[in-house]
């Protein structure tokens, strides 16, 4: 017997649409430091109705790496440790008067394990927060180690006792140093500028630096962009009366060493390292700046492992702007009648820069040739008409 494809169509429609409102029980991801504690939060989203008893595990034991000390859930009675009972918060999703518990593992199978099982008469809904659970990291946890955060489901029902089928979404923990280091390159810069990228340092324990190294990279987001070149840095606000030099490694990648030189540097720029931007951008590039080999010295020569947070530098032209100066005026428009009419014969670059017409998609201009179109489209935008092509 032949099933109408209709039917096949509705069959299919439902089992699509069936699939497609699963509700979501699941786990951010998030960063702590050393001797903190993080409140990890279970959330359910907007999928999930009419719950009424749920019961679920929070796996924390697994992490990278392995030797890295274990997180810790907090007791629910501070004054008797030993009760396996665990502290925990229900989130503002459900309702007041419900009965709950929360029990840590103890023995070695349940390490890293958290159990929580609120329930409840009255059911409740999705999106939010359904139960915060703590966990502290320990202090000698080593910046750098990630703890997986999984969910292992056992009770979901509704309200009439029936199971509700759910998705399960793990996150991370994350430990991160008190110390940061940071590079930026700042606002968008012109072609072929002498330009500076700003280097900071941050902590939560106001440490001071006595001497620091840092490798720096700059990394083109696309492989067609040309490379900037580094050409030297001196100190920042932070590290006034430093010793700073560069040491190139390539002319994008390079060594900066600080030396306080009997004083000590502080929180703020530490160093500003000069750079020139390739003068061969026709309208936009994009770097990566990263830090990578970087050795921070407190007062007494102990070595301090920073959090590295990277940034970026930004080379980007007006459409039009054929002289790279910022604007687009009568000496573009002048500079494009004369490729147009072979009065002059420009680089490449420049032909690419006088060839804005046609627009054929967002940030792509020209045709390959340069003619009275882009001269006439240029003269619009110098005259305000085309302000946004």
């Amino acid at each position: 017997m032949r099933i109408p494809l209709i039917v096949i169509s509705l069959l299919a429609f439902c089992r699509f649409s069936w699939a497609e409102n699963i509700g979501t029980l699941f786990v951010q991801d998030y960063q702590a430091l050393p001797g903190q504690i993080c409140e990890v939060q279970i959330l359910a989203d907007a999928n999930l109705k009419s719950m009424s008893a749920v019961q679920f595990r929070l796996h924390f034991g697994s992490r990278v790496p392995e030797s890295a000390p274990p997180l810790q859930p907090l007791p629910a009675d501070p004054k008797n440790p030993q009760n396996p009972e665990a502290k925990i918060t229900l989130g503002p999703i459900v309702p007041a008067g419900v009965l709950y518990a929360a029990r840590a593992g103890q023995n070695e199978v349940e390490v890293g394990i958290v159990v929580l099982a609120p329930e409840g008469r009255n059911t409740f809904d999705g999106p939010g927060v359904l139960a915060s659970i703590p966990l502290k990291v320990p202090p000698e946890a080593p910046p750098g180690t990630v703890y997986r955060l999984d969910i292992e489901l056992i009770v979901l029902n509704d309200g009439n006792g029936k199971p509700i089928t759910v998705s399960l979404q793990g996150g991370a923990l994350g430990v991160v140093s008190p110390h940061r280091l940071y590079i930026d390159g700042g606002s968008p810069k012109l072609p072929d500028r002498e330009t500076w990228l700003s280097i900071s340092y941050e902590s939560d324990t106001d440490t001071k630096l006595s001497a620091a190294v840092i490798g720096i990279s700059v990394v083109p987001d696309n492989p067609a962009f040309p490379l900037p070149q580094l050409i030297g840095a001196v100190a920042g606000q932070a590290a006034s009366g430093s010793s700073v030099t560069l040491v190139l490694v390539s002319p994008s990648t390079a060594i900066v060493r600080i030396e306080g030189k009997g004083q000590l540097i502080g929180e703020g720029t530490i160093a500003y390292v000069r750079i020139r931007t390739p003068s061969e951008v026709v309208r936009r590039a994009s770097y990566r700046l990263s830090l990578n080999q970087v050795r921070l010295y407190d007062p007494y020569g102990a070595e301090l492992i920073p959090t590295l947070l990277p940034g970026s530098l930004r080379v980007a032209l007006p459409t039009g702007d054929v002289n790279a100066d910022g604007r687009v005026d009568i000496i573009d428009v002048g500079l494009c009648l004369r490729y147009a009419l072979g009065l002059l014969v420009p680089s490449q670059t420049l032909l690419q820069r006088a060839d804005i017409e046609p627009k054929r998609a967002e940030n792509i201009y020209g045709d390959g040739v340069v003619n009275i179109s882009d001269v006439l489209r240029m003269l619009r935008i110098a005259l305000g008409f085309d302000e946004r092509y």
